[in-house]
């Protein structure tokens, strides 16, 4: 994502209305159910805030539209690297050490001889398979 460029007054609508509505899910609705929390006013107040300002003075919201990219960009960072490791040492690894006790070699690194080549004993005119 280009932080450089001019964010336009659609897209600060667009994230303004849609933070209203994730505000509204999770603090006034979700959160309570699963937790037994109270009735709060609050999330019903910052949503709102989010809904006027972009009706009203969209261009107001730009430096929080700015905050949230710069912080879903270093989000989107750390999560990549905690999944890659995730699947590599969890995943990989395992099935590597797994093959490696069973002797499977599907690269045929083991095979001792002057050329890697295997012979085709198949017809070469074949034209649905010619590789």
């Amino acid at each position: 994502m280009d932080m450089n460029k001019k964010t336009s007054i659609k897209e600060i609508r667009q994230f303004a209305f849609i933070m209203a509505v994730m505000i509204l899910f999770l603090f006034a609705f979700l959160f309570p159910w699963i937790y037994g929390l109270a009735f709060s006013k609050v999330p019903y107040i910052i949503a709102s805030l989010f809904v006027f300002s972009a009706l009203l003075v969209p261009r107001s919201l730009r430096p929080v539209h700015r905050l949230w990219l710069k912080f879903s960009l270093f989000l989107g960072f750390i999560n990549s690297r905690i999944l890659l490791f995730i699947i590599y040492y969890f995943m990989l690894v395992p099935i590597g050490f797994v093959a490696g006790l069973f002797g499977f070699d599907p690269m045929k690194k083991k095979q001792i001889s002057n050329s890697y080549y295997i012979q085709r004993n198949e017809d070469n005119n074949n034209m649905e398979n010619p590789f």
